[in-house]
């Protein structure tokens, strides 16, 4: 198989399980896309087609967050899904992301697609918990 034909193989059977049409990636290897939750996650292939990067963005990171809402969100990098451990971090203009790379051995559509779902929900409970402000699409990947 080519570069990323492994990840590409995996995206065409993960958009029809999420009703959409098929995204190539992108040159970054990538394919952005909106949960049903309304949470924006793009999908990476990555060099070696072993692995594939999950990146939901959460938000912007309050200029001044309060403690208890700190310590929630670190407390949030505990959280273990049963493909992969997902944490939560910073990107360089402040955005929170949630984030985990996923081994494609063994990962199909089906499971993606219920991961998805998953860390959608956990997405809004995060933005919630920690008073996110969803992304605007012109900040978006």
């Amino acid at each position: 198989m080519t570069e990323l034909a492994h990840t590409q193989a995996l995206l065409d059977e993960l958009w029809p399980l999420l009703g959409l049409a098929a995204l190539p990636l992108d040159a970054r290897g990538g394919a952005a896309l909106t949960l049903a939750a309304g949470v924006p996650v793009t999908l990476f292939g990555e060099a070696g087609d072993q692995t594939v990067l999950v990146v939901l963005t959460l938000g912007r990171l309050p200029p001044a967050s309060d403690y208890a809402a700190t310590a929630w969100l670190f407390k949030r990098n505990i959280f273990d899904s049963r493909l992969a451990p997902f944490v939560i971090a910073a990107d360089a203009q402040g955005d929170l992301l949630l984030w985990s790379r996923l081994p494609l051995a063994g990962l199909s559509g089906k499971t993606l697609a219920a991961a998805l779902d998953t860390l959608g929900a956990q997405a809004i409970r995060i933005r919630a918990e920690a008073g996110l402000t969803a992304p605007a699409a012109q900040d978006l990947p």
